[in-house]
């Protein structure tokens, strides 16, 4: 058991990565460009009911993608214990954030694919902050996708 989770730690953590970045680059470059727009008078105006369909659109695929094609062979505790390691790095990073102000923006890109659960909690009238950390636990939503029993 000791030894399956050695290989499967890093799994969970790589994909939220990988997908915040493709998700944040997606959402400014291409959901950007259609939910902000400069008016004549040059002020700038946002569509905040698009942003948030196309937030929540990106968190279901990146959710679906996931699970669906990345962890379904993976047991429930693996992709628990992988979802714990990224739950752990994001209080590492959010300790180190104010020490080194270049680790901030690396922590946005890693968590834009989550960023929905963000915006739904801000709101529903829950702080910044705490919607922050209770968004952590969104990698814990790939948990059913995992086959039952044990590694």
């Amino acid at each position: 058991m000791k030894e399956t989770l050695k290989k499967i730690w890093w799994k969970v953590p790589l994909y939220s990565a990988a997908a915040g970045f493709a998700s944040y680059w997606f959402m400014l470059g291409v959901v950007g460009r259609f939910a902000y727009v400069r008016l004549p008078d040059g002020t700038v105006s946002s569509n905040d009911t698009l942003w948030m369909i196309a937030s929540g659109a990106v968190f279901a695929v990146v959710l679906l993608l996931g699970g669906l094609l990345f962890f379904r062979r993976m047991t429930r505790k693996e992709i628990a214990y992988s979802a714990t390691v990224m739950v752990l790095i994001n209080v590492v990073m959010a300790l180190l954030s104010p020490l080194v102000g270049g680790i901030a923006m690396l922590v946005v890109y890693t968590r834009e694919w989550y960023a929905f659960v963000v915006d739904v909690l801000l709101e529903l009238g829950v702080g910044g902050r705490l919607a922050t950390v209770i968004s952590w636990a969104a990698v814990y939503l790939f948990v059913p996708f995992g086959k039952k029993g044990a590694a």
